[in-house]
Formats: structure tokens, C-alpha cells, sequence
């Protein structure tokens, strides 16, 4: 885990120092001054707040049904609230805090790890999806860019189909069902569709909220570059190439707003990605602040009753 936070570290800092080297500070500066951040900050708000309403519904979806039955949806807005904290502050520390919380209930490590996995590549199901819808708006024709999403695509059906085809064989019972694939193995295709659904949710609130912070520096795209904007920028600030929300971002404001698109120059790009980055921060601290108290208590007095328990029946 350190070598990981170290290594994102690293990186962060030799991407904001290459940008730096090119640009203007001067006149980054004025832009961040002439920013409206009480329209920003209120999106920010939004987002934050959707973020935790989809963490609960989407990986409560499988953390109810697949770990623990019996964990109420306060105690799921705890943990996700926790979960948003800790990803803004240090990344690498963030599945620890979902193993920790189910292991005093008993579920196994492994199955934990499943289902965060399982969460995570129905997101990247959603990314290809927000893509492929980009490339409906820009080709006209059957060319390469379009054999390169049927690729994709059939590569992760093909994929799950073969998970769902031998998810019974005795040959994968080690790794699937009870190794780290268990909850793959284990949910139903109605609950995938349901996660599915939470997840592109969440990505449309981002593109919306993107494609209204875009204006406020007067960069202008079209819907199409949206598509592919937004979630690529977004999913940088997860990557191991940021940490709490700089690094990733503002590499890919700069490739594609200034180096391919050339829709603005170098100054906007990085001061709309270094406000981004700054209320992504402040909205998930804020949020997942709030709820850590009592995330935390909640653990302290569950650990007090069972020593209290083991005592009663020692």
C-alpha cells in the first residue's frame, strides 16, 4: 500500500510539473480568480451528494445480498460516506475500509474483494458505454473506431458469458466460488443490470455537471467530445496517477482540450481541471467527513459488545 501511495505520488507531482513548465501562472492565476466558484462549488455539491446516494444503491445492491444480509442502509451510508473520505485522502487505503467493516461480521476477505471488484468492472461497463454512444455521434460509417467498440464489447460479454457458463464446474469452485470471483459466480443477472443501471446514473450526473463547469471558462464542446471527455477525465482522478483528485485530471484536460481538440489553450484547460480537482476534493472530504464520526462509533461500540459478549461467555 505505501509503495502504491508512493508511486501515485510520484507521478502527480511529474505531471503537474511537466503542465507547469508550460503555462502562464500569471495568467492561471487571473482565470482562477474570475472563476463564479459559488456556481461551481453548488455543482460540486450535487455531485458529492449523488455520489453517496449511487455508492449506497450500487454496492449496497451487493453488499446486502452477497456479504451481509443484515446491514441496515444507515449503516451503509457510513461506510460509503467513509469510503468516499479515504479514496479523496489515500487512495491505496480505500478497499481496506469495506475488509475491515465486513470482517468483524465475518465475512471472508476474499468475498469483500469480489464484490468491490465486481462494482468496479460494471463501471468500466459503463465507461465503454458513455464511448460507444460518442462514436454514434461522430461516425457515420461501419469504420475502425466502430470495430474497436464491437471488440471491447465482445471481449467483456464473451467474458461473462464463460463466467456464467461454468460457474457451477467443479474446476472453477476454488477460484469462483469461494475465491475472488465468488460474488461474480454468486449474483444474479438481475442485480448486474441493477448496478449497471446506478453506475451509468452516476456518469450521467458527471457529464452534466462537466458540461456546465466547462462554460465558466468558457471552454465550449461538442456533445460528442463530452461523451468522451467525462469519464475519461473523471476515471483519471481514481487512477494511480492522482492522488485526491490532482494528477490525472489535468493530464487529460490538457491532451484532449489543448493537444487534440485544440478548443481552448493551455491556461483554461489546466485552471478548469485545477477547479474541478479542488471541489472533487472539498465535496468528498466534506461528505465522507461528516459521516466518518459515526462510521466510527458505530465500530467502536460493535466492538465493545462482542468483548462484552465474549466475557459473558467466558
Amino acid at each position: 500500500m505505501i509503495k502504491r501511495l508512493f508511486i501515485s505520488i510520484v507521478i502527480t507531482i511529474g505531471i503537474l510539473w511537466v503542465i507547469s513548465t508550460k503555462v502562464d501562472l500569471n495568467r492561471l492565476l487571473t482565470l482562477l480568480v474570475e472563476i463564479d466558484w459559488a456556481a461551481a462549488v453548488l455543482l460540486m455539491i450535487a455531485i458529492s451528494i449523488y455520489t453517496l446516494v449511487a455508492d449506497v444503491l450500487s454496492f449496497g445492491c451487493i453488499y446486502q445480498r452477497y456479504l451481509a444480509p443484515s446491514v441496515n442502509q444507515l449503516h451503509l451510508i457510513y461506510l460509503r460516506g467513509v469510503s468516499m473520505f479515504v479514496v479523496a485522502t489515500v487512495p491505496p487505503l480505500a478497499p481496506l475500509v469495506p475488509i475491515g467493516y465486513f470482517r468483524k461480521k465475518g465475512v471472508k476477505v476474499s468475498k469483500v474483494i469480489s464484490a468491490e471488484v465486481l462494482v468496479t468492472l460494471i463501471d468500466v461497463f459503463g465507461g465503454i458505454s458513455v464511448l460507444s454512444l460518442a462514436l454514434l455521434f461522430l461516425s457515420s460509417g461501419f469504420d475502425q473506431r466502430w470495430m474497436v467498440v464491437v471488440w471491447i464489447w465482445l471481449f467483456f460479454v464473451l467474458s461473462f458469458s464463460l463466467l456464467f457458463l461454468f460457474r457451477k464446474h467443479s474446476r472453477f469452485n476454488g477460484l469462483g466460488r469461494y475465491g475472488l470471483l465468488e460474488c461474480f459466480f454468486c449474483v444474479k443477472i438481475s442485480h448486474y443490470f441493477q448496478v449497471y443501471a446506478v453506475r451509468l446514473s452516476l456518469l450521467a450526473a458527471h457529464l452534466i455537471v462537466i458540461s456546465n463547469m466547462l462554460p465558466l471558462l468558457s471552454i465550449e464542446l461538442a456533445f460528442w467530445q463530452l461523451l468522451v471527455f467525462s469519464p475519461l477525465f473523471v476515471s483519471s482522478a481514481f487512477l494511480p496517477i492522482s492522488v485526491g483528485g490532482y494528477g490525472g485530471p489535468q493530464g487529460v484536460a490538457v491532451l484532449l482540450l489543448v493537444q487534440f481538440w485544440h478548443v481552448t489553450n493551455i491556461e483554461s484547460a489546466v485552471a478548469f481541471s485545477m477547479l474541478w480537482s479542488t471541489l472533487f476534493l472539498l465535496g468528498r472530504l466534506s461528505v465522507g467527513g461528516i459521516l466518518t464520526a459515526p462510521f466510527l462509533a458505530l465500530n467502536t461500540e460493535g466492538t465493545k459488545n462482542f468483548e462484552r459478549a465474549y466475557d459473558l461467555s467466558s
